[in-house]
């Protein structure tokens, strides 16, 4: 039987089926609520991919024994990786498993709306079914699955460009994205590397003539306590020298797919090409500058703003730096 696409299924009058990505790992005390979310979704045709990373815990197990006890419209598909994939690489797989065209992707920790979906696709229709990045507002939650109080998170409401977006400027929440196919379809897989995929294919979107859009509703309940989104206050030592590392050790990754996904598809964009060398730049003079001491702080700059890093987000991080060298001194000469 041949199968129908998006744009055949427009023409025929037909709703495009959508699939609906739950991804999981080691979240055995949060996933019931996070698969009713899903099982009680509004839109139809819709698939529901119930995704684990090879989890330690009972997460897989009880993923199993709701879809086993499921009873609705939607079509369930099981699937659970053989080792652990990380974020990446797991998000290919699903990406593959999927047989919609547009795709709503969904943490084992938080719970979907039930209208979740149906407000997504409705967006993604009035656009006329063009290469999306689609994320909404989001209502917090503690580990009881209260409503609390939580500093606003800024959500990227535009305007959406290739420059802002090649320089690491993507504030679009993860756990609240919907994307078109084509944004996996038409690049190679994203690398086994990569901890944040709300980083790259909203950039992707963009790279394909797209748009990349926020619906103002909250369609999600979005775990800030007890989940994976829990922060703690940092010391000023621990900011500089744990936290800016280590974020740019993991964002780094992202940089250099977003750099690879303009490779393939706008090769001679060299405006933008030199965009994302310059955010590459940065985010590896944060990992250099951390290491360094003494003049070599001056060195790991000048060798940071020779690679292209821009002047001003580069100088703000040195004078961090230097300025907490110079008062640690300060306080030793003091104290001794």
């Amino acid at each position: 039987m041949k199968a129908i696409t998006t744009n055949e299924s427009v023409e025929n009058g037909k709703r495009p089926l959508v699939t609906f990505v739950l991804f999981a790992y080691n979240q055995e005390r949060y996933i019931r609520e996070a698969l009713r979310g899903a099982f009680a979704q509004t839109y139809s045709p819709l698939e529901i991919v119930l995704s684990d990373d090879c989890s330690k815990d009972d997460t897989f197990d009880i993923m199993v024994s709701e879809a086993a006890a499921y009873q609705g419209p939607h079509r369930i598909i099981l699937n659970r990786n053989d080792h652990n994939l990380n974020i990446g690489e797991h998000v290919n797989r699903v990406a593959e498993i999927a047989a919609g065209e547009f795709i709503v992707l969904a943490a084992g920790d938080d719970i979907s709306v039930p209208l979740r979906t149906e407000k997504l696709v409705s967006r993604w229709q009035s656009r006329g079914y063009m290469p999306a990045a689609l994320c909404s507002d989001f209502q917090p939650i503690d580990a009881k699955s209260q409503k609390v109080f939580f500093p606003k998170m800024k959500l990227y409401r535009g305007a959406h460009s290739k420059a802002t977006m090649a320089c690491g400027e993507i504030l679009v929440l993860g756990a609240t994205t919907a994307f078109s196919k084509d944004v996996w379809a038409k690049f190679p897989p994203m690398s086994s590397s990569i901890r944040h995929e709300d980083r790259v294919l909203p950039f992707r979107a963009l790279l394909l003539g797209g748009t990349i859009e926020l619906v103002d509703e909250k369609l999600v309940n979005y775990r800030v306590e007890g989940g994976v989104s829990t922060g703690n206050v940092l010391t000023a030592r621990e900011y500089l020298f744990e936290y800016i590392p280590t974020l740019a050790t993991r964002i780094l990754p992202d940089a250099m797919q977003r750099l690879k996904d303009l490779d393939v598809m706008s090769p001679d964009d060299l405006g933008l090409r030199a965009l994302c060398l310059k955010t590459l730049a940065e985010h590896e003079s944060s990992i250099s500058l951390s290491k360094a001491k003494g003049i070599g702080v001056e060195f790991a700059f000048f060798s940071a703003l020779r690679d292209g890093a821009r002047f001003g987000p580069l100088f703000r991080s040195y004078l961090r730096f230097r300025l907490f060298f110079m008062f640690s001194i300060y306080f030793r000469i003091k104290n001794s």
